[in-house]
């Protein structure tokens, strides 16, 4: 098989794919992409096992193959080319080998048996189908990808909690030290329901959720974009799988029950306080320099219209902020992780936001401040809300 082909075309399918390959490996095919010719498009798949991606592209030739081949190095020698090069590709089967050529320039890349490669249209069924919007989604994963767990015991939080209703979109995560939460309100519409013939029936819609693992909401946010594009989401009682532009992306989903997290936010606080966002952020950046590297905590202590931000060290330096604030109870000290904080001021939007306090040792509850009967909405109109849990330090 040869045939001829434009980096440009190839370029962002490859780099689409190769974000999926595990740098760590266990076998030799996974560090490789699946590369298929069919006589209209050219696709690239790649997979862990746990999470598989196709991304496929028009390309009308009288070209028909299938074959494997490092991922990584195919993507590198793309890049190393001008805008606008058309490489040579030829297969020698016999010798496992690739030829990519252009110009004076030569590769020989080694390929494995296509027949190895595990099955990346394996998705076990389309039960419930949900389309969006791509921007909402990657709206709700930006608010909330990053309080998930890496690599906690408790498994069902090494990931993020979406949950679809028939009016609203959820996303949740946690570390247990921690939670974001994230609702966007949407219409009725976007909800269908398919039998396992992929054929529309009129059944009730009901709540459908799953634990995405992490590694695949950072990949997802890395391919969303910000537009009104759709967005298919599949789910089955195994799997989620994203169908948008030219991708089709599967990922396991993990089993378990995602704790309850309404009782985790705390609803009856007696300490409000309201207070600058760029300027809590900017007092807090600076003291974080002062900060252990290890426990990153600092104490706040509040009293009236007053917060003191005040943070220390193993080598005995200690840095202090004091800020002017919206606050009229009763004097507090409490103890926080400057980088919970940090990450949540980062995804409210207003200009002021609000922390909602009760005791020291009782979780923090901090909020985007609206005027009382004002909502929050995105830029065509969507209502959104989104509330941050951060658990109190010993200091």
């Amino acid at each position: 098989m040869k045939f001829s082909i434009n980096k440009d075309l190839i370029l962002q399918p490859l780099q689409s794919v190769n974000g999926i390959i595990d740098k760590k490996f266990t076998q030799q095919i996974l560090s490789h992409i699946l590369v298929k010719l069919d006589g209209e498009t050219i696709s690239f798949s790649a997979t862990d096992k746990e999470i598989s991606i196709t991304v496929s592209v028009p390309y009308p030739s009288n070209f028909k193959g299938i074959f494997t081949v490092s991922g990584q190095k195919l993507l590198d020698i793309c890049r190393g080319f001008p805008d606008n090069t058309y490489l040579n590709i030829s297969l020698n089967n016999d010798k496992n080998k690739l030829l990519l050529s252009s110009g004076k320039s030569r590769f020989t890349l080694a390929t494995l048996p296509h027949e190895d490669y595990p099955n990346v249209d394996n998705f076990l069924s389309k039960s419930v189908s949900i389309i969006l919007m791509q921007k909402y989604l990657q709206f709700l994963l930006n608010k909330t990808y990053f309080a998930m767990s890496a690599q906690d015991v408790r498994y069902y939080l090494n990931g993020l909690f979406v949950e679809f209703h028939k009016d609203k979109l959820l996303a949740i995560s946690s570390d247990g030290h921690r939670l974001a939460f994230a609702e966007l309100e949407l219409e009725d519409t976007f909800i269908e329901k398919e039998d396992q013939n992929n054929r529309e029936t009129n059944l009730p819609f009901t709540t459908s959720s799953a634990i995405i693992p992490r590694k695949a909401i950072l990949e997802l946010l890395r391919l969303l974009n910000d537009n009104d594009n759709q967005l298919k989401i599949y789910i089955s009682d195994r799997q989620v799988q994203f169908k948008f532009s030219n991708i089709v992306f599967t990922s396991n989903i993990i089993d378990g029950k995602y704790p309850n997290y309404n009782r985790v936010i705390p609803y009856e606080t007696d300490k409000e306080v309201i207070i600058c966002r760029d300027i809590l952020r900017q007092s807090l950046l600076r003291a974080s320099i002062l900060s252990h590297d290890k426990f990153r905590s600092a104490r706040f202590e509040l009293s009236l219209n007053k917060l003191k931000i005040i943070v220390h060290n193993p080598e005995q330096e200690e840095a202090t902020e004091e800020l002017d604030v919206v606050y009229s109870g009763a004097n507090i000290e409490i103890g926080f992780n400057i980088a919970y904080i940090l990450d949540a001021l980062s995804a409210l939007s207003t200009d002021n936001v609000m922390l909602l306090l009760s005791t020291p040792d009782s979780s923090c509850l901090l909020v985007n401040y609206v005027e009382q009967g004002e909502r929050l909405c995105i830029d065509d109109g969507k209502p959104y809300e989104c509330k941050y849990v951060i658990m109190p330090m010993r200091i």
